[in-house]
């Protein structure tokens, strides 16, 4: 082993990871690569810089972590412990600034279980500054804070650190998860959690604001959002998306102000759910995506939807004719049809408008979204 070049180690360590990587069997998952580091000091960096390539944070591998006493720099700063009091206030741990820099990991997945332990969104900013090569991320993070101060200070928090994000992402995507109200029937008193003294939300700004980052190629978002997360209205100078080019917004079925997106429809022996959409509020949310759609010169693919099941669709990889396809039953306004033409025009191409079932290709409606996205 010590007599191998050192230009053909990096080559052997990837088709080995890459073999690791494709193959999910139980043979595969007992292998780790981080034992052949020890082969020779040569085989070392070639090693480590594969097997910290991507990090994955789960409450069980955190638990795992805390048990074996390692890394207590990153779990005092991800982790909400139990002994939280209701007055303590939300904020990221002074320990992250113990925490190295991270340039060898180049994707930063985070998921999470409704009955376990949750990350605090803005600590996952604070993480993902350390990466500083960082490319793609992965995050499904939890917006289920009952007692609105508090999720307001969550969601401020989370949006005022959005910029401490490594500009070298080019992959984000963002499930912001939030339990609506079951069955649909029970309708809570309305409840915004928009700051008084302003009209829009304010992680969707934030959002609004990342997501037109030169370099930044493919954006998948679900939660509870409102439009400015495309298109703010009334600002001084116009936005630009400069290098984007594939954006899925999925809209939860109550924004940010409190309304519903859907409304209750009488069905025989089921009212539990909420099946129709606002026309109104869904217009709006189009119109402010084809506003914004105007100031995205790169953009292939695009995709609206409400609570996982896609509203609009549209494709302009084809240089000469682009497709605008809604959900049945939608009665777009001519506003809105407005914006689209305005959009396409920008491109020099025409647009097809179709329509399509709440199903496509008998997927999943989201991951379908993820299959276009080439995630």
């Amino acid at each position: 082993m010590e007599k191998l070049p050192p230009e053909i180690l990096p080559n052997i360590v990837s088709h080995i990871y890459d073999d690791i990587s494709s193959n999910s069997g139980e043979s595969n998952r007992r292998f780790a690569l981080a034992p052949l580091a020890c082969i020779s000091r040569r085989w070392q960096h070639p090693v480590e810089s594969h097997s910290f390539r991507d990090l994955q944070l789960t409450p069980t591998r955190l638990r795992q972590a805390e048990t074996k006493k390692t890394a207590d720099g990153l779990w005092n700063t991800v982790v909400v412990g139990y002994s939280r009091t209701p007055n303590q206030p939300y904020a990221p741990s002074s320990t992250v600034r113990e925490i190295p820099e991270m340039p060898m990991v180049s994707e930063f997945t985070v998921d999470f279980d409704l009955f376990n332990l949750v990350f605090e969104p803005c600590s996952m900013n604070q993480l993902a500054r350390k990466m500083t090569r960082l490319q793609k991320i992965d995050w499904c993070l939890s917006d289920n804070e009952n007692r609105p101060r508090a999720r307001q200070e969550l969601r401020k928090n989370f949006a005022d650190t959005l910029n401490l994000i490594a500009r070298s992402v080019k992959f984000f995507s963002l499930r912001y998860l939030r339990e609506a109200p079951y069955p649909h029937w029970f309708s809570p008193p309305r409840e915004s959690i928009i700051p008084p003294g302003t009209d829009c939300d304010v992680l969707s700004q934030a959002l609004h604001h990342f997501t037109q980052r030169d370099g930044l190629l493919e954006v998948l978002i679900h939660g509870s959002f409102d439009e400015t997360i495309i298109w703010p209205g009334a600002q001084r100078t116009l936005p630009r998306w400069p290098t984007l080019q594939k954006l899925y917004v999925d809209f939860h079925h109550i924004l940010p102000s409190g309304e519903w997106l859907v409304k209750s429809v009488v069905i025989p022996f089921d009212s539990r759910f909420r099946t129709e959409r606002i026309q109104a509020i869904t217009n709006r949310l189009l119109l402010a995506a084809g506003q914004g759609a105007c100031h995205m010169p790169e953009m292939k693919w695009m995709g609206i939807g409400i609570d996982l099941a896609p509203v609009l669709l549209t494709d302009g990889t084809n240089r000469t004719c682009g497709r605008l396809d809604h959900v049945n039953g939608l009665e777009i306004e001519e506003e809105v049809l407005g914006a689209w033409e305005q959009a396409m025009r920008t491109r020099g191409i025409t647009f097809d408008q179709c329509t399509f079932t709440e199903t496509l290709n008998g997927l999943p409606d989201f991951e379908m979204c993820h299959s276009e996205l080439g995630w």
